[in-house]
């Protein structure tokens, strides 16, 4: 079993987006680290992308009060 989760069906809500950022965060750590030392793939660029892209999503159009 991989370390991290797959998050290609991920999403911005800005009711859970606290909670949001704070997991996707982890993941994209965990991730790094199960691929430590390895020179980035396609899916690696992918994966890395489309969390902060989430992440980006979540920061730029929930209100304050939702962070």
């Amino acid at each position: 079993m991989k370390p991290y989760d797959d998050i290609q069906n991920a999403s911005a809500n800005c009711v859970t987006a606290k909670t949001q950022i704070e997991y996707l965060t982890t993941q994209i750590k965990l991730y790094q680290d199960a691929h430590r030392g390895q020179t980035p793939t396609d899916e690696d660029r992918k994966y890395i992308g489309k969390a902060k892209n989430v992440i980006w999503s979540l920061r730029s159009t929930c209100p304050a009060n939702y962070l």
